[in-house]
């Protein structure tokens, strides 16, 4: 039986097309406000498309002049990712501009969702495994953390991870002699 870690793929907006003979059934979208969700003409499945920006918090979405998500937004996605996965054979695709931010850490809401309470560093580790260069958006996982009631337990592996990224930029800077 495959699991859901398998049956998911996260990409950037660029790289759907390479995705159309993977027998891909639901699609969600992250895009930002005003910009148009292109969906592909060889998709016929069900597609979910949420609109906000790759931010930090409300006042970093203002700044940047477009808008923050918000629970709701992270409901949805859990719910559709959620109901995707319920249908035996499904593929789901979930892209944003990038693959990097933003379906990274509504991948990683889902999958601890699927996995249940204790299974954070597991599905964190899932979601790296897809996509290698993920970087999850901070207060998606926030917003997760909040809407599954796990009491801080989804930015534990996060911040390690932030961590990690911070020690190596910090080590390439030494290395460069800057």
């Amino acid at each position: 039986m495959d699991t859901i870690a398998e049956r998911l793929v996260i990409c950037g907006v660029d790289e759907v097309s390479k995705y159309r003979y993977h027998h891909i059934t639901h699609m969600l979208s992250v895009t930002n406000p005003k910009t148009k969700t292109i969906r592909p003409k060889w998709f016929t499945g069900e597609h979910l498309e949420l609109y906000f920006g790759d931010v930090i918090s409300a006042s970093d979405a203002a700044q940047c002049k477009t808008i923050a998500p918000s629970i709701d937004d992270v409901a949805r996605a859990v719910n559709f990712m959620s109901s995707a996965w319920s249908v035996s054979g499904s593929k789901v695709l979930i892209q944003c501009d990038y693959g990097a931010s933003r379906s990274p850490a509504l991948a990683y809401v889902a999958f601890t969702n699927e996995m249940g309470v204790g299974s954070e560093e597991k599905a964190f580790q899932a979601v790296l495994d897809i996509q290698p260069s993920a970087v999850p958006n901070m207060l998606i996982v926030q917003l997760g953390d909040e809407f599954l009631k796990r009491n801080g337990a989804l930015l534990i592996p996060l911040y390690e991870h932030y961590k990690q990224i911070t020690k190596e930029f910090t080590l390439g800077w030494k290395e460069a002699d800057v």
